[in-house]
């Protein structure tokens, strides 16, 4: 049997386009969608307003007219968060582990037969 999502709280919506929302990113109530958008957005040119007033508006399906103003709403939206999430970028590599240094086996005992280690030993003498 499939576990349906979550219900979606009609009191929570995104604070950059309005739309219900059931989770928080970079710190804020934001939907997938718009924090998908700021996170591919934020490292590319920036955008021109449209309307070049840098002040256009959400269209009645809940949609931006204009990407700047997107942009622009959503990093105003960041700023008046109170616990000011830090956006760090996500590693281009992973952290390689450093490995105890430890002592090569020697053999002490030489009476233990290896004739498979013995013929390879005799091959790199």
């Amino acid at each position: 049997m499939e576990e349906s999502p979550p219900p979606v709280d009609s009191r929570r919506r995104c604070l950059v386009c309005g739309a219900p929302t059931t989770s928080c990113h970079y710190g804020v109530d934001a939907c997938r969608a718009c924090t998908v958008f700021y996170r591919k957005a934020r490292n590319k040119k920036p955008y021109a307003c449209r309307a070049s007033t840098r002040r256009c508006g959400i269209t009645a399906d809940g949609a931006f007219a204009c990407k700047r103003c997107r942009f622009d709403r959503y990093e105003r939206t960041l700023r008046q968060s109170k616990d000011r999430y830090v956006i760090q970028d996500l590693p281009t590599s992973l952290p390689v582990p450093q490995l105890p240094v430890t002592e090569p086996v020697t053999s002490a005992d030489k009476s233990t037969p290896r004739p498979l280690l013995d013929k390879c030993a005799i091959c790199y003498k």
